[in-house]
């Protein structure tokens, strides 16, 4: 989506190619622009297998995701944060969070360091700042499939909105045993 690889939104560098994959509808002719809205991608020798722990022993909540941040209009990093610090503060023995970077404070407002990475644009507290640090991380995330089988349900936003774009993240939480909220 336009909030993560911007470039790859931009007209002039599609000239590049003959061919352009997109879930874009508003853009899609059936000769250059071709429909492409696979998510996941499963390998057709792969064995699914659906973890089912009971319902009754799972944990109500977790977010898996990176600390990041979009300057784009249409951005759901903000909202990440947002369900999260709301967990914190009134359901803290009831939610986890898991993911890359949420254990290097990031500022989401403009006068942070900026950082571009991976298309990104990354927002960092200077050192000598006091932040408050989220205390429900619980670190990386090294199973996907049989940690969101721990749980009831899983906070699963877009990075953005974006018509047309739906990515893995539902998908996943179901596959995994979990109900994506």
């Amino acid at each position: 989506p336009p909030m993560t690889v911007p470039e790859g939104h931009d007209p002039a560098f599609h000239t590049h190619f003959r061919r352009v994959l997109t879930y874009n509808t508003d853009i899609i002719d059936g000769k250059k622009y071709l429909e492409y809205t696979f998510t996941i991608p499963i390998r057709s020798d792969e064995k699914i297998v659906l973890p089912r722990s009971p319902f009754s022993s799972k944990k109500l909540l977790t977010l898996v995701s990176g600390n990041k941040f979009s300057p784009h209009q249409n951005e759901l990093y903000g909202e990440r944060v947002a369900a999260i610090r709301f967990m914190e503060k009134n359901h803290p023995q009831d939610f986890d969070l898991y993911g890359t970077g949420w254990e290097i404070p990031i500022l989401h407002k403009r006068w942070a360091i900026k950082i571009k990475i991976n298309g990104a644009i990354y927002r960092f507290w200077p050192k000598n700042w006091k932040v408050k640090q989220f205390p429900s991380y619980r670190g990386k995330l090294g199973d996907k499939k049989g940690t969101l089988d721990k749980y009831k349900f899983t906070i699963a936003y877009e990075n953005g909105i974006t018509k047309g774009w739906v990515s893995e993240k539902l998908l996943e939480v179901m596959l995994y045993g979990s109900v994506p909220v």
